[in-house]
């Protein structure tokens, strides 16, 4: 038993020892390692750390170079690939391939260019999403051998700036392209130009501002007589085409309450030069150059002369206006008035008073207890005389405007301001407002200059605060709007070449205005032109503009527009990007989205991203070509949106 004891003692202690001399071993292969890893390190970290601050200055100028090479064209670093930048003579360039910078380390550079892709909020995605043909995703790489092998690597996105073109529609004549399409709105001139909901169907209520080129309606007069003179009230026209022997005295016209309205002939009178004409619902009062009648009284049931009037001494009746049973004729410098108690009879009316003016009388308008005379003088283009009492007229006022030659007047029904239209000058303006409250001191409130047009009448539109001036020369038809009265400023307007001779505006009881004028054409000396406050809007319209061709594939980026948008209005836009169809943007098929890529979203804030796709089919972006369309609403007829500009960003 003690042998063995001895034995088990003598096994347990060598077991020990082995235990120990393993651990021993182990621990020596650790320290030698240690000491080795610690010898490289100790020998190589400073060339290692050199190389990686090299590498980290390389990348910097890598990163400047590109910027640079970017600003010299988009071309210049759209195509995919490795390339490493190399300097020229005076800037960089990017080559295909890898550089080595240090053979004997193996120093290298390259970058790799990449596509990008966003997804429908514009974030960028590692897949799916749409290319983005503005941006491009850059990998630089700078990579070493010795002491160790090492590389740099970091990624940039370059975006082009400098290449972005812009598109715009900012004024009437961008927004009227024949190839864009309006539905129910117009295009009008209050500023440069805007895009605003059109008439209200079944209201006919136009905007003066926008009279359009072409009449609603137009008249061959009798004869071949030229239309001097006309005057409307609602439902009649009577125009005077006996200026000469060729045409009849008068042309007596009703108007349909239709949309448009519909002119028809319902009678004439002949047998006298007519120079002006008065026309109420019963009768129509000549100013004629027969020195037995200078005004001719016809009753419209018949087209019968039913009274007349002759002014003492030979002379021409040359204006007319009439005011409750007060008739106002002139001759020459001579204002005259007459009893219209009774129109009927073969006598002449009763005179009740004659007075002499400053010169030749133009035209007169009576209101109250004033007769407004426009005089062609140079001296005095205004007279303003009291008729309160017909029998015993006096002279209140004489005023002489910055102008020549009166032409025409126009009285507001309050009688504060009068509105003279003079002759043309190349160094004056042709049409005053004159404050006119105090009738013995008559001032002008201001002018403005008809650029070219010798005006011939001029009449007002009061609830819109609109003046229209018509005549002959430059643009012939003028609408200027008086809303700031300090400052007239033309609002829209139309040439006809053949001269508009005469005016009278009508608004009717259910918002239809039209204003009736006489022209120069043989075929149509009667026209009718569209007015109206502009107040009654569609409910809805739509304007898609026209296809903008890029000239190649572009990138759609940023739609940026300006609007006023009242109360109880919407205004909301859609683009659509597509490709040519037969070498054509007209042909193309246009599919309409919103900033999300979809068909139910709508650009409502500027300057927003537009969404790209690179689905085929349907909208695209990147694409050759390009339109936008406006959705305009309102829920009160009397208020619209207004598109003012719409600016396209892209970048070919």
């Amino acid at each position: 038993m003690e042998y063995l004891n001895k034995t088990k003692n003598h096994y347990l202690q060598a077991g020990y020892s082995l235990v120990e001399l393993i651990l021993a071993i182990g621990l020596f292969g650790i320290l030698v390692t240690i000491l080795f890893t610690g010898f490289i390190t100790s020998t190589e970290g400073r060339p290692q750390q050199e190389h990686r601050f090299i590498a980290t200055s390389l990348f910097q100028e890598t990163v400047e170079a590109l910027r640079i090479v970017r600003e010299q064209g988009w071309d210049m670093v759209k195509t995919n690939g490795i390339y490493y930048p190399a300097q020229t003579a005076t800037s960089w360039e990017l080559l295909p391939g890898l550089e080595t910078i240090d053979p004997d380390i193996n120093l290298t550079r390259f970058l790799e260019i990449d596509d990008v892709y966003r997804d429908e909020n514009g974030n960028i995605v590692t897949s799916g999403g749409s290319l983005d043909l503005s941006t491009k995703k850059v990998t630089i790489t700078i990579a070493w051998d010795v002491p160790l092998v090492s590389s740099y690597s970091s990624s940039i996105y370059l975006t082009r700036y400098l290449d972005n073109l812009a598109d715009e529609d900012s004024t009437q004549e961008d927004f009227d392209d024949p190839d864009a399409d309006p539905n129910n709105v117009i295009t009008t001139l209050t500023d440069d130009g805007e895009v605003v909901l059109g008439n209200l169907e079944g209201t006919g209520r136009g905007n003066w501002c926008n009279p359009g080129t072409s009449a609603v309606s137009t008249l061959d007069l009798p004869r071949n007589g030229s239309a001097r003179a006309i005057t409307a009230i609602e439902g009649k026209v009577f125009s005077g085409t006996g200026e000469n022997a060729s045409g009849v005295s008068l042309a007596y016209v009703t108007v349909t309450d239709t949309i448009p309205p519909v002119t028809a002939l319902e009678g004439t009178f002949d047998g006298y030069k007519t120079n002006d004409v008065f026309g109420t619902d019963t009768y129509g009062f000549l100013a004629t150059d027969t020195n037995s009648s200078e005004v001719v009284i016809v009753d419209l049931s018949t087209m019968n002369k039913i009274g007349y009037y002759n002014i003492n001494g030979p002379g021409d009746g040359d204006s007319i206006f009439v005011l409750g049973n007060v008739g106002f004729v002139t001759d020459g410098s001579d204002l005259a008035t007459f009893d219209m108690s009774s129109v009927v009879g073969t006598d002449t009316q009763p005179t009740l008073d004659t007075i002499a003016l400053a010169g030749t009388i133009k035209s007169i308008y009576v209101v109250g207890d004033y007769a407004y005379v426009a005089i062609d003088s140079s001296t005095n283009q205004l007279q303003i005389v009291d008729v309160s009492n017909p029998s015993s007229m006096s002279v209140t006022a004489s005023y002489t405007v910055n102008g020549v030659n009166g032409r025409d007047v126009y009285v507001s029904p309050d009688e504060t301001r009068a509105y003279l239209a003079t002759g043309t000058d190349a160094t004056k303006p042709e049409f005053f407002i004159v404050n006119i409250e105090i009738k013995s001191s008559p001032s002008t409130v201001s002018s403005y200059d008809t650029n070219g047009m010798d005006p011939q009448a001029v009449d007002m539109v009061l609830s819109g605060n609109m003046a229209i001036i018509v005549g002959t020369g430059g643009e012939e038809y003028q609408v200027v709007t008086i809303a700031s009265e300090n400052s007239p400023v033309r609002c829209g307007g139309f040439n006809e070449d053949t001269g508009i001779f005469d005016l009278g505006t009508v608004e009717e009881a259910d918002g239809d205005a039209y204003a009736y004028i006489n022209t120069g054409q043989a075929d149509s000396e009667l026209k009718v032109i569209e007015g109206g406050p502009g107040e009654a809007y569609s409910l809805t319209g739509t304007y898609e503009s026209a296809p903008l061709d890029t000239g190649s594939m572009s990138a759609f980026n940023r739609l940026t527009f300006n609007a006023t948008v009242p109360s109880q209005t919407s205004l909301q836009l859609q683009v659509s990007g597509a490709q040519k169809v037969a070498g054509s943007c007209d042909s193309a098929t246009y599919t309409f989205v919103g900033p999300d890529g979809s068909i139910s979203s709508y650009f409502t804030t500027s300057p927003e991203a537009i969404p790209f796709n690179n689905t085929p089919g349907g909208y695209d972006n990147p694409a050759e070509c390009f339109k936008y369309k406006a959705y305009l609403e309102t829920t009160n007829i009397f208020s619209t949106p207004v598109l003012e500009d719409v600016t396209l960003n892209y970048s070919p």
